[in-house]
């Protein structure tokens, strides 16, 4: 059983029911630190991630001593000639708020303390985020399912690495994960609105 470091206990908790109940033949299992207590979730469609959110999430940051660069947004792959990164970059743009647009390259661990991080999911191994906004996170998921299935994957396989790159995905956020959907009645969507709406984690959870 791994020790999450990263994550925040409650966010800890949130991720091992997840699998669970979803990947129930290979859970997480992660081990809380119990040293980091606390964690948070939103869910929010999209569209209502406006300017107004956007700043609240930036007074949390700097209330808690932290950059612009501790707020990270992971987008899906191109999909359907829709650059979901670009998209993103053009809307922060119009509020007037700085992101390090980096989607086309892997591996990269440095970037302006003064700027947002956007990058495709695929590239974020090894990074963490004080606030992670996971930006159409359906999306991400059915990118994830159709690469695989079009390789000739079957259903066991996709499970297997929607699995694992989920895993990735969720515990880069130390405190808080947001997870914006583009159809928040998808069955991806459903995946953990079910799970965040129980007793459980209502005392963390947002929708």
């Amino acid at each position: 059983m791994a020790i999450s470091y990263r994550n925040k206990k409650d966010l800890v908790d949130l991720f091992n029911t997840f699998s669970l109940k979803h990947f129930e033949k290979a859970p997480w299992d992660l081990k809380e630190n119990q040293s980091l207590t606390g964690g948070r979730l939103q869910i929010i469609d999209t569209t209502l991630y406006d300017k107004d959110f956007h700043f609240q999430l930036i007074n949390e940051l700097i209330s808690k001593d932290n950059s612009m660069y501790d707020l990270m947004f992971l987008t899906p792959n191109i999909t359907k000639g829709i650059n979901h990164a670009d998209k993103l970059s053009n809307i922060l743009n119009e509020w007037d708020i700085k992101a390090y647009n980096n989607t086309l390259k892997e591996n990269i661990t440095e970037f302006p303390i003064d700027e947002h991080r956007i990058l495709n999911y695929h590239s974020c191994r090894g990074l963490e985020a004080w606030i992670l906004v996971c930006w159409n996170l359906d999306i991400i998921i059915q990118n994830i399912k159709n690469s695989f299935y079009s390789q000739g994957g079957d259903a066991k396989e996709v499970s297997f690495h929607l699995n694992n790159w989920l895993l990735i995905i969720f515990t880069r956020a130390i405190d808080t994960l947001i997870l914006t959907f583009e159809n928040k009645e998808s069955e991806e969507a459903k995946l953990i609105i079910s799970i965040a709406q129980s007793k459980a984690f209502k005392h963390m959870t947002v929708l």
